[in-house]
């Protein structure tokens, strides 16, 4: 077993924080070169012999065909579901795309195999929990950090909603695969890791002054999957080997954690609430949608600036009094300006970002400044989350 999987296990049968955690399912973590080698062996052991391949015309091409004939060399059957845009410039997780998987399922399918990145995983976990069927996460990019966790983010009427399915009984990344990656997908999961800069802050936030759910554990395991990241970030925007196996990595635990939790409060914040609200806004207007972890990089940016300025000068000068929130704020103001100090420079995030190729710029991402602004006024309003955002537009604004 891997030892990320351990360590994961590890946390989630003995942390005693007091917070109920998910048993994880889990019992295979292939991360390697020829990683995919050992998907044959497994499924011969657990008897799932009838297998379905989820992917689009590019992750097909560049994993879907192999895995295929690998595991029918080995005796079992195996159907392909290649999804296809739908009216969309991208393949989306969205009703049409469910509607094209829940179609193309063979009926006798034993196991789902998700080949591809984020949207592939989305679809897939949230289809194969409908039908009651396990499944498997193959990344061909290291661009997300859900492949391990149970929650499938859907657009469902135009809006982004996040449903709790189930995690994969096993993941095969192949770094064969995970290293032919366009660097705009690598960018992208780097992005994602960013973010935990922000959100890791708005956990501790929502846990000090609103009584979330917090474990001191699945912090220490995300913080250290984003210490990882920049730390070994040249390594990442080579490109090499190295780099996208540290990359992989990073996600692979931030999923895990997420997982653990049972929730995705460890690593989504008010960056991945900006993140959503542009996302819907591309989908109103059937623009091309930037890669989500571009999104959230750039978001990162534009948080820590937010938080290391303007909320910062209101927490300090704060004189509002009356609900339990608002006298929590007061009570906890020198830890909320001491959490505020370990958020990253804005202009730090930015060079991590420009050192992988990563949006820096609202045009990066065919951003209008008006829907930046926008979003930083009521983006906050799609979770219910005491985010430091939500804090600073709901009870800070008039300070």
């Amino acid at each position: 077993m891997n030892h990320l999987l351990k360590q994961a296990k590890r946390v989630a049968s003995e942390c005693e924080c007091g917070h109920e955690h998910q048993w994880i399912e889990m019992d295979e973590l292939q991360l390697g070169r020829n990683a995919i080698n050992y998907l044959p062996e497994y499924l011969h052991e657990k008897g799932l012999l009838h297998v379905t391949i989820v992917a689009d015309a590019n992750t097909y091409a560049v994993a879907g065909q192999l895995v295929a004939q690998l595991l029918r060399g080995r005796g079992i059957d195996v159907e392909n579901c290649i999804l296809k845009e739908q009216g969309a410039p991208t393949l989306l997780a969205d009703e049409h795309g469910l509607g094209q998987l829940v179609i193309g399922a063979a009926k006798e399918t034993d196991v789902f195999l998700a080949v591809g990145a984020g949207t592939i995983h989305d679809l897939t976990r949230i289809a194969s929990y409908k039908f009651g069927k396990p499944f498997i996460a193959i990344p061909t990019a290291p661009s997300v950090d859900g492949f391990t966790s149970m929650g499938a983010p859907v657009i469902r009427d135009g809006v982004k909603i996040t449903f709790q399915t189930q995690a994969p009984i096993a993941l095969f990344a192949d770094l064969d695969f995970l290293t032919q990656a366009p660097r705009s997908m690598v960018a992208a999961g780097f992005g994602d890791m960013l973010g935990k800069s922000t959100s890791l802050v708005d956990w501790q936030v929502s846990h000090m002054l609103n009584d979330e759910p917090f474990c001191p554990a699945v912090f220490h395991m995300t913080k250290s999957a984003l210490t990882m990241c920049m730390e070994h970030a040249d390594e990442i925007a080579a490109c090499n080997e190295q780099g996208i196996r540290l990359l992989t990595e990073a996600l692979i635990m931030s999923g895990l954690a997420m997982l653990i939790f049972g929730h995705s409060h460890p690593a989504s914040g008010a960056e991945h609430h900006l993140s959503h609200y542009w996302e819907m806004a591309f989908l109103r207007s059937g623009g091309t949608q930037p890669l989500h972890g571009a999104k959230v990089g750039y978001a990162t940016m534009l948080t820590s600036a937010l938080y290391k300025n303007e909320a910062r000068k209101k927490i300090e000068t704060f004189q509002g009094e009356g609900s339990p929130l608002v006298n929590s704020i007061h009570k906890h103001r020198e830890r909320l300006l001491m959490l505020i100090d370990t958020i990253p420079e804005s202009s730090d995030i930015q060079r991590l970002l420009e050192s992988v190729g990563g949006a820096v710029k609202s045009a990066d991402l065919a951003l209008a400044d008006s829907l930046e602004d926008e979003a930083l006024e009521k983006a906050h309003k799609l979770r219910e989350r005491c985010t430091l955002l939500y804090c600073l537009n709901e009870h800070l604004k008039t300070s």
